[in-house]
């Protein structure tokens, strides 16, 4: 944590953001930039806020939207594939 950096440069807009989390029911991914037009030091944030518990819940909530995600994708039919005639 004596490295931990904060770095908060990121511009606000409707339809154009750089992060990746914006709260519940935001899209999770608008544009990503390329990480050096966004970051001097490679952090976006303030991780000198950081906790392990804070860290855990973090985890914790990005394992069961990716067992979601999973589920989801299982669930759904894959139909035949279909070669359709060049016009």
């Amino acid at each position: 944590m004596n490295k931990a950096t904060a770095e908060v440069k990121l511009p606000v807009s409707k339809y154009y953001w750089r992060g990746w989390m914006r709260g519940k029911g935001a899209t999770p991914l608008r544009m990503m930039d390329r990480w050096s037009r966004i970051s001097t030091t490679g952090v976006i944030g303030d991780p000198t806020q950081a906790t392990a518990a804070k860290g855990q819940r973090f985890f914790d909530e990005a394992a069961a939207v990716l067992a979601e995600i999973i589920a989801e994708f299982r669930a759904l039919p894959i139909a035949p594939a279909v070669d359709h005639p060049l016009i």
